[in-house]
């Protein structure tokens, strides 16, 4: 009778995965709200994070791209600091070479389009003033009138005022400047040791404190994390080349004003997913409807085919299937991980999901392993 009752009483709760995840969220409840009460004692962790977050996020984000071309120097009998040295002056070279050649170019398109603010400001006012006076708007013509009148003088009289502010708060603005030079100086630094030395120390160092019979499951699954965000950053970074291309071409095409730049502009914000492409449009947008509306007509050709080629042929062949993942499902993890991170948060869900996916896998799979709590179920 008592050996019934203790059968009875682990089916029903010690080998009941109900229970058990119950269990572990409460657990994992009172940790957070424990820890919550006693946030002072990491503050000092906090800053350690926020030090070297970027430089590593950047650091990673150029290792994915660059660590391919040195395990393979590698395998030809090269040694392993021998090709980072050499991968990281060719990169060095590389970037001065386009410095050189992008960064005149989209400074002088900049400076253009500095001196030709006035005049654009100049042609949207009068084309406000054609259709206030005229059709459906001129009955609020007093109101855009005055709206006008108002940003002239909001501009004028509050001028001096924003100087003053801005030195006012120069001390917190030569504090992030100092960070954002320190994030330079760092990252070169943080790249090439992740290229020495991260394939042959990082993985046994992450390891090494776990049982060595997991120690197999937990190499296979960092791997398995590693393939997916290094094939995402490759492939996202090569799309935003690939995309930056196709726009310069067609901009130029059609006689896009400041097309390198809006370019660029469009290559850069679509590593953004979702919202890039409503950035990097905006400014085109406006541009082309100050100059002519032929010129947005010819932008909204431009950009419709530029999509199209994107959708259909350049992602899904850089991308493909890795991420696995519902539509909705990265959707929903953008608008939280944005929610609550802003735009690195944004940047970071779609990794960042295949990361927590891969773990909960390989939990799944070690409980499968080490417990009765999933005895029938099969792991695809």
């Amino acid at each position: 009778m008592k050996q019934t009752q203790k059968t009875s009483f682990k089916e029903a709760f010690l080998n009941n995965r109900y229970v058990i995840g119950l269990i572990v969220s409460l657990l994992l409840i009172l940790n957070i709200i424990g820890l919550t009460k006693i946030s002072f004692i990491f503050h000092p962790l906090a800053v350690v994070i926020q030090t070297v977050f970027f430089p590593v996020l950047i650091a990673g984000a150029i290792y994915y791209v660059l660590n391919p071309v040195v395990k393979f120097l590698s395998h030809h009998k090269v040694k392993r600091w021998l090709a980072t040295t050499i991968i990281f002056l060719l990169m060095i070279g590389i970037v001065v070479l386009l410095g050189f050649w992008i960064v005149p170019v989209v400074k002088e398109q900049i400076l253009e389009l500095i001196d030709d603010i006035p005049g654009y400001i100049k042609v949207l006012e009068d084309k406000l003033n054609e259709l206030s006076s005229t059709g459906v708007l001129s009955r609020y013509k007093e109101q855009i009138d005055a709206a006008t009148n108002n940003l002239g003088n909001l501009v004028s009289n509050n001028g001096l005022e924003w100087t003053k502010n801005f030195f006012a708060g120069s001390s917190s603005f030569f504090s992030a400047l100092s960070t954002v030079v320190l994030t330079i100086v760092t990252i070169p630094l943080v790249l090439f040791y992740m290229l020495k030395d991260a394939d042959k120390k990082l993985l046994p160092a992450l390891i090494k404190p776990f049982p060595v019979k997991w120690r197999p499951m937990l190499s296979q699954m960092l791997r398995d994390m590693n393939d997916k965000v290094s094939h995402y950053v490759r492939g996202q970074l090569f799309v935003a080349l690939v995309l930056a291309i196709l726009f310069y071409i067609g901009y130029l095409i059609i006689g896009m004003p400041n097309s390198l730049t809006l370019a660029v502009l469009a290559g850069a914000t679509s590593i953004v997913p979702y919202l890039g492409p409503i950035i990097a449009i905006s400014p085109a947008l406006i541009l082309a409807l100050i100059t002519s509306p032929a010129m947005l007509i010819k932008l909204i050709i431009v950009w419709s085919c530029v999509q199209f080629l994107e959708g259909k042929f350049v992602t899904p062949q850089i991308m493909g299937r890795s991420l696995d993942a519902h539509p909705l499902t990265i959707l929903f993890s953008i608008l939280i991980a944005g929610h609550l991170l802003g735009v690195v948060g944004i940047l970071l869900a779609i990794p960042g999901y295949s990361v927590l996916k891969v773990l909960v896998k390989y939990i799944y799979r070690l409980l499968h392993i080490e417990t009765d709590l999933y005895n029938g179920d099969t792991m695809k």
